[in-house]
């Protein structure tokens, strides 16, 4: 009898362990998955992606659908917490036409899932480490770094009547960082009930008064198993369908605020794209009409270019150092020597506030204008286009390429294929300087270094002797 009574009680806590055991495994595999955008900057496309708490432990991997039809996958480590960001470089949208796209920043967001009340194991057990840095991307998904200009910035060029001066140069290369995801602590499984203790007979002689004893013992034992029994029917309406049901609810509402969220990233994307599209457009026709009306009165310098005229440009040959001067009808700035450059100045008039306006055939690399430029100091803004569409404006200080600043870079498929005659125009008004090629708008930026000075040409060599060939240069005073 003691026997049987024991092996029914062990059965019975067995069964209620396994069940509790089933239902953390249900609730532990429970996933929430939505996404919804916020307010992107421009250029820049920021959303919130919301995970359940067992995606933070122990991480995913989640598809993101973008405008314009495109998706990202993206991995969400192990241990990520609420609020950590996640920014992949380039997968934002373009910040304007021909421009850089802008980043892709994902909000991370934990949602709070049901879990059955006796689990001895929460939130508050995960591990904090991985709260005290940002998240970035594995190495497999850092973007390249986009270099706008296929060649550095010229060197230096060679002084007229003094040696050449060979500048060096290292590239340093960023290792993407990727941080170790930190694995969720361990809880140990319930523990087992100790096994039901019976009273043992006494060993001796005993009075008839023993037998009401053995009974109440019976009685006692019958009271425990109805007991249990009561508590076992109760376990399985818990677990077998109020639990379910619960779960089944909020699956429910999962799905629902899925949908929501579905609808509302539709919406703020196309609210996104709209404004994008307004922005664009009101800002290129605001420089096409500054175009028009700097280009549009009577210039203070109209100069062919084909012959020597009052504007005392400069004329000299040199098979190491470069040429300067009139060939074939036009204004030719010749650079035999890699990555240097022959600047060309006409040594009247200087301008301050301006409109320039000149015609550029490259032959070889590269070629550009100057302007605001004092000659005897090397001190001046450079602004050069390649034949491939690259172009940079920079800001020298010396005749040393290697102290000039980058103002601007880019690429643009404005510029004419090679041997074609390109129109460059500069709107130079007080700090800010605004370009057009082929009467169209590239791009602007703003510097105060300098104020005033000469304007000139150039030729630049990179990989080849480079002949730039100059017509039909107007500048208008503004």
């Amino acid at each position: 009898m003691r026997l049987f009574l024991k092996a029914l009680l062990c059965y019975t806590l067995g069964t209620l362990k396994i069940e509790k055991s089933t239902v953390t495994s249900v609730t532990r595999k429970m996933q929430v998955t939505t996404m919804a955008f916020e307010d992107a900057q421009y250029g820049d496309i920021r959303a919130t992606l919301a995970v359940s708490q067992d995606e933070a432990r122990t991480g995913s991997i989640r598809v993101v659908n973008l405008p314009n039809g495109r998706s990202v996958t993206v991995t969400v480590p192990a241990g990520i917490r609420d609020g950590v960001e996640i920014r992949l470089p380039g997968q934002g949208e373009a910040s304007g036409p021909g421009g850089k796209a802008g980043d892709l920043i994902l909000r991370v967001s934990v949602i709070a899932t049901n879990r059955f009340e006796g689990q001895r194991w929460s939130d508050n057990a995960l591990p904090t480490q991985a709260m005290q840095q940002p998240f970035y991307p594995p190495a497999t998904q850092a973007p390249t770094e986009y270099v706008a200009s296929e060649y550095p910035p010229p060197a230096t060029y060679y002084p007229r009547a003094t040696a050449p001066e060979t500048v060096g140069g290292n590239y340093s290369s960023f290792a993407a960082y990727q941080q170790t995801p930190v694995a969720p602590q361990s809880y140990p499984d319930y523990g087992g009930y100790p096994p039901y203790q019976g009273y043992s007979p006494l060993q001796q002689d005993v009075p008839p008064p023993l037998r009401q004893k053995r009974s109440g013992l019976v009685t006692f034992l019958v009271v425990l198993i109805v007991l249990v029994l009561i508590a076992g029917s109760g376990s399985l309406y818990y677990f077998g369908y109020y639990q379910p049901n619960r779960l089944q609810s909020a699956a429910n509402a999962t799905a629902q605020f899925q949908a929501t969220g579905t609808a509302l990233v539709a919406q703020a994307t196309a609210k996104s794209v709209a404004a994008a599209q307004t922005q664009a457009q009101a800002t290129a026709q605001a420089h096409q009409a500054l175009y028009t009306q700097a280009t549009g009165g009577i210039p203070t310098l109209d100069d062919s270019m084909s012959s020597q005229s009052g504007n005392q440009w400069e004329e000299f040959t040199s098979t190491v150092n470069g040429t300067c001067g009139f060939s074939g009808g036009s204004y030719h700035a010749v650079m035999p020597k890699a990555t240097f450059f022959q600047p060309c100045f006409a040594k009247v008039p200087t301008f301050s506030n301006f409109a320039l306006q000149v015609n550029m055939a490259i032959q070889g690399d590269e070629g550009g204008i100057i302007f605001r430029a004092d000659e005897a100091n090397n001190k001046y803004y450079l602004f050069t286009m390649s034949t491939s569409g690259a172009y940079n404006l920079y800001v020298y200080v010396s005749n040393k390429g290697s102290q000039a600043q980058t103002l601007m870079s880019g690429h643009s498929s404005l510029v004419l294929p090679v041997g074609q005659s390109n129109e460059i125009t500069l709107v130079a008004q007080d700090s800010t300087f605004s370009f057009y090629i082929n009467k169209q708008y590239l791009s602007s930026v703003t510097d105060s270094t300098y104020s005033a000075g000469m304007i000139g040409v150039f030729g630049e060599s990179a990989q080849q002797v480079t002949d730039v060939a100059f017509t039909n240069i107007k500048v208008w005073a503004l």
